[in-house]
């Protein structure tokens, strides 16, 4: 019998069917592999032949989509809870925090996975920075998050000043053992896009006011905040075509063995996609509750979609005169795996010239 205790471990059959892999619950990680030696070892985690035989098929289904890259997961806490609440200034510095959170799936054992910064400890101070914001304005902010159950205050023995841990609510990292499809946010590509992102408002900004002069008039914005427009939209990625849609967790939109181009095709089934209008789009950015845009409103979104694409994060097609947005799956994807065919699969990966090794490469290894 295996020398791992079951509550710490989980034991997947592997694809040859020889072998337990033993990971741990904490972190997802393969830590080790046993072999199968007769019947009574497939007792281990499951009670019969049937459900091991359903592991492996779970096991090959995965296989195509395992990808081992740090990534954040985000639920119906999310959507439900975080999205449309916050200014864009809030939203974004939460983006901005979401690349530095820890391990945090299990209350008692990632208790002391914490926020860190270059693997140390990093203090409100240090984190107001990374949210490119005051201390003063930082410090609501954060207070904000405690009380709305997504960031936690922790003491750390050694050091001088409040520490910090994401919740499991709204951002999870580690192995889940949850149902419920998740969307990914992987760290490697949401990274490269914050480098860029503040380079291109500058120019979207001093570009709007410089026009603004040009016409004698007020400019239509003077901030912009598309990593929270970003923050938005992923709550509403569909998981077989990569849209933005407000039925993006209905199963009957493209239904199994279905093509995507096949049902996009058909006129019915096309109607039966739910787009977000731009006012539903800018609520979700804002915070507000608008049901229409003014010029300052719309100009201000459409920048933000601008840059957005321009740094790949997002792509969009017209389709007789509405312009369809969809997400990179590099930058978020749904569990566990890029779950629609292979042809839709492909035009996606042409379209943001992805290859499968682009998609698969990875730095570390997380259980889907």
């Amino acid at each position: 019998m295996s020398k791992y205790n079951n509550e710490d471990y989980l034991f997947e059959i592997t694809e040859d069917g020889k072998y337990f892999a033993v990971k741990d619950k904490k972190t997802g990680d393969i830590v080790d592999y046993e072999r199968i030696q007769g019947e009574n070892e497939k007792t281990i985690n499951k009670n019969s032949v049937q459900a091991f035989k359903e592991m492996k098929e779970k096991e090959e289904y995965r296989k195509n989509g395992q990808r081992k890259n740090s990534f954040a997961q985000t639920n119906s806490f999310y959507e439900n809870n975080v999205i449309g609440r916050y200014s864009p200034e809030q939203l974004e510095s939460l983006m901005y925090l979401v690349p530095y959170m820890n391990y945090n799936t299990d209350e008692k054992d990632n208790k002391d996975d914490i926020i860190r910064i270059g693997n140390k400890p990093a203090i409100l101070k240090q984190l107001t920075k990374i949210m490119k914001v005051s201390i003063n304005t930082g410090t609501q902010y954060m207070e904000d998050f405690i009380t709305d159950n997504i960031i936690e205050e922790v003491d750390t023995k050694g050091v001088n000043g409040k520490t910090y841990r994401f919740k499991n609510t709204a951002f999870l990292r580690g192995a889940n053992d949850s149902d419920e499809f998740t969307k990914k946010l992987a760290f490697e590509k949401l990274k490269t896009v914050i480098t860029k992102i503040e380079t291109e408002v500058k120019k979207a900004v001093t570009k709007e006011k410089n026009l603004a002069v040009f016409a004698k008039k007020k400019p239509k914005f003077t901030q912009l905040y598309p990593l929270a427009l970003l923050g938005a939209l992923m709550s509403k990625t569909h998981y077989k075509t990569l849209m933005f849609l407000k039925n993006h967790s209905d199963p009957e939109l493209v239904k199994n063995g279905e093509k995507v181009i096949d049902v996009l095709s058909k006129t019915k089934r096309f109607r039966a996609f739910k787009f977000l209008k731009q006012y539903e789009l800018y609520n979700m950015y804002s915070g507000l509750h608008i049901r229409s845009l003014n010029g300052n409103r719309k100009a201000e979104l459409e920048a933000c979609i601008k840059i957005l694409k321009k740094l790949g994060a997002i792509g969009s097609w017209d389709s007789n005169g509405r312009e369809i947005f969809f997400m990179n799956p590099l930058l978020v994807y749904v569990s566990p795996n890029m779950k629609c065919d292979e042809e839709w699969k492909k035009i996606i990966f042409t379209f943001f010239n992805i290859t499968s090794d682009d998609f698969n490469k990875t730095d570390e290894k997380e259980n889907e």
